[in-house]
């Protein structure tokens, strides 16, 4: 059974990251870990996330949501990873369907999955990219050592570096 690491970047989420970390806690896959890596939020995102019993809590200066990303990597001990954002809450199957789809296909190195917006649910921020925002995606942990941190800041940036890097060295399918 892998174990999967559950890596939640966060940013002044205080009035948020609790119910993320929840969600991420109360999937059905019984193998994980969930690692919050706050960078640098001046508001209590790191007190919050630290007292919650399970969660690993790291702390860095601000350096964007992709540099988050790859230090709560680099902290993992999972075979697989999977991105949450602080503002996002999983529905409790996700990861073992996720996880079950990437054993159903050995030869798959990504999964990732649609996403559904709840009127009130969280806090509202928008997507700031226009449109739709992307789908979150996971990936096992030798793609991510083999293909290198992600790359690039800026909106979305992470998110879309992640889900290009597949079509890269293979093809999609």
């Amino acid at each position: 059974m892998p174990k999967v690491s559950i890596i939640i970047p966060a940013y002044d989420a205080a009035a948020y990251v609790a119910e993320a970390i929840q969600s991420a806690l109360a999937q059905t896959w019984p193998d994980k870990e969930v690692i919050v890596v706050d960078d640098g939020s001046s508001d209590a995102t790191a007190a919050i996330a630290g007292s919650i019993p399970g969660v690993t809590c790291l702390r860095q200066t601000n350096a964007g949501v992709s540099h988050a990303r790859n230090s709560g990597v680099r902290h993992s001990s999972g075979d697989l990873v999977a991105f949450l954002d602080a503002d996002d809450v999983w529905h409790p199957g996700k990861l073992e369907a996720q996880v079950r789809l990437l054993e159903r296909y050995p030869d798959c190195d990504l999964v990732y999955s649609n996403f559904v917006e709840v009127p009130g649910a969280l806090a509202p921020r928008g997507w700031p990219g226009g449109g739709d925002p992307p789908p979150h995606p996971r990936e096992h942990r030798r793609q991510h050592e083999e293909r290198g941190e992600l790359r690039g800041e800026g909106l979305g940036r992470g998110d879309a570096d992640l889900g290009a890097r597949p079509g890269e060295e293979g093809e999609l399918r």
